[in-house]
Parts: C-alpha cells; sequence; structure tokens
C-alpha cells in the first residue's frame, strides 16, 4: 500500500494519487487513482472517482470510472453509475445505478520492477580489499578449456569417467 487515509480524517476537494492507496476516512470531492483505489470498510467517498482499478468495501456515492475492475465487497454501497472492463458484486453489496461495460480494458498495472541487490555488509574482504568481480573470473568453459590444453601438453588422456568427464564433453567443441 502506498497511502492511506485514516478514520476520522475528511478531505475536501480534488484528490490525485498514484499506486495502491486505502481510503478510510472521508473524502468529499473527486478522486483521480492512477492506480488501485480501495475503500475500506470505514471509507466514505462522496464524489466522482477514476481508477484504473477500484475495490469498494465502504461507502461510495457518486459515478465511477475504472479503466479494468470494480470490486463490490459485500457490505459495501455504491449508489452511482459504474464504467468498467469488468465488475464484481459480491452476494450482500448494494449497488443503485447503471453499468455500462468497456470492450476492452484502458488501464494496464505496471509490471513491478525488481529492488536492486543490497551491496555486500558482513563477510566482505578484509584490509579494503576489492572482491572479485565476474568480469575479472575465468567463466567455465575457458578454465574447461584451459585444462584440456594443459592434459594435452603433458601426454596424459583425460579421465573417461565421472563429473569431470561430464563437464570436458559439456565445454568441447
Amino acid at each position: 500500500m502506498d497511502s492511506f487515509i485514516q478514520k476520522g480524517v475528511t478531505l475536501k476537494g480534488v484528490l490525485r494519487v498514484k499506486g495502491v492507496v486505502l481510503v478510510e476516512g472521508r473524502v468529499e470531492g473527486e478522486v483521480f487513482a492512477a492506480d488501485h483505489l480501495i475503500v475500506g470498510e470505514a471509507g466514505n467517498v462522496l464524489g466522482n472517482i477514476q481508477a484504473g482499478h477500484l475495490t469498494n468495501r465502504g461507502t461510495i456515492q457518486g459515478d465511477v470510472s475504472a479503466g479494468n475492475k470494480v470490486v463490490l465487497v459485500e457490505k459495501s454501497h455504491l449508489t452511482g453509475d459504474i464504467s468498467a472492463f469488468q465488475l464484481v458484486v459480491e452476494e450482500g453489496s448494494v449497488f443503485d445505478g447503471r453499468c455500462k461495460m468497456l470492450s476492452k480494458p484502458t488501464y494496464q498495472p505496471k509490471p513491478e520492477t525488481p529492488e536492486p541487490p543490497l551491496p555486500e555488509t558482513n563477510g566482505g574482504p578484509k584490509n579494503g580489499a576489492q572482491p572479485k568481480t565476474a568480469s575479472t573470473e575465468k567463466p567455465a568453459a575457458k578454465i574447461a578449456s584451459d585444462k584440456k590444453e594443459a592434459s594435452r601438453d603433458k601426454g596424459n588422456k583425460p579421465s573417461g569417467s565421472g563429473v569431470g568427464n561430464f563437464f570436458r564433453q559439456l565445454f568441447s567443441g
């Protein structure tokens, strides 16, 4: 969850939000949610909503336009018209209005970008030495090739069994 409007808070005016937003308080005015808006059980929105995805667990009085899906959860109330690609109305929810189904979604959730790996803090090299990186190490194919050449130079035949043979076959041209 990116933002939270807690119970007891009232916002008046135009609200523009991004990410996953949970409303447990009261919003009076238009809401523009770029991603997923969740109206919680204690949440109350009095105004029109535009969102990519909307989940209602509380009360909404106003028209809703969602680029993808609207979910009306049990015990929720929505008075107003809905425009969405998908509509889920659970048993026990109250919907008083008209519904227009879109022929295709106009909102696609953004794929989550993986976070970069954290730098090593424990167990790193001591005395300020730099750790070896993948670019300074030989690739496995090069190591196998070097060993094969060294074996030929000595006139020794490589062993024909076990794991060593598997890797020789894998890395030989």
